[in-house]
């Protein structure tokens, strides 16, 4: 976004492009780290109720961390 464009977006809605920027990647994160903890938290109760082995719950909470931070990779690439 230009100059010119950020100077009309500010004109016409009163928000800083910027200031909405950060609003939304906070937002977004904060959904993405609440479904990640849900996730977590959902293979430690499987562990417990010895539904997963030790290496299903290491491998699930593996899988779980890597696409959380591909998802973050992507979100900030922006």
């Amino acid at each position: 976004m230009n100059q010119d464009m950020s100077a009309g977006f500010l004109r016409g809605s009163g928000i800083d492009p910027n200031v909405l920027k950060v609003v939304l990647l906070t937002v977004s994160t904060g959904a993405i780290l609440v479904v990640f903890g849900w996730v977590m938290v959902q293979i430690i109760a499987e562990f417990s109720e010895e539904r997963l082995t030790s290496a299903q719950a290491l491998w699930s909470g593996v899988k779980a961390t890597v696409v959380v931070c591909f998802l973050l990779a992507f979100l900030f690439q922006f």
